[in-house]
């Protein structure tokens, strides 16, 4: 197959396609230009700040991204895909951080989703608990906490 010969994984930034309810809370999006940078990590910050479980299906699903050129960007800018639209989109989300695959809570899996523990997913989730207030953002807190010298538990 083509793609398992010339295909390459994409970082965890580039994320392609979601499946949500389209009356449910993740449809409510601001005015983004949706397929330029950004919208995508609002899609996943959103949803984890909702507490909506978030699935990795990178390694269950093969989504295939053509090659293109982006001719198609007005007054392209930097790398290939930047330009007014994306630029319009870090507007709306500055200040968040830009959430990728890597922070999703769960990943599929032929046996179906299950938790994301690998390291660096729970490195990445801790890392981000400021910016969402899940289950595992709250027990970061508290082991936190029991690793304080007990002077500073007195306070």
């Amino acid at each position: 197959m083509l793609v398992e010969e010339r295909g390459r994984l994409a970082l965890p930034d580039a994320i392609d396609y979601f499946v949500f309810d389209r009356d449910g809370p993740l449809a409510d999006l601001p005015r983004f230009a949706v397929g330029r940078p950004g919208w995508d990590n609002w899609m996943i910050y959103r949803a984890r700040s909702l507490r909506i479980p978030v699935v990795d299906a990178t390694r269950a699903i093969t989504a295939i991204h053509q090659q293109h050129g982006y001719e198609h960007v007005p007054d392209g800018s930097g790398r290939l895909w930047y330009g007014p639209e994306a630029e319009a989109n870090f507007e709306l989300i500055r200040g968040l951080e830009r959430f990728q695959t890597r922070h999703a809570t769960h990943v599929l899996t032929r046996f179906g989703p299950v938790p994301a523990l690998t390291p660096r997913r729970v490195v990445s989730r801790v890392r981000s608990r400021n910016a969402v207030d899940g289950a595992l953002e709250r027990a970061a807190r508290f082991v936190e906490r029991l690793g304080r010298p007990r002077e500073e538990l007195r306070r």
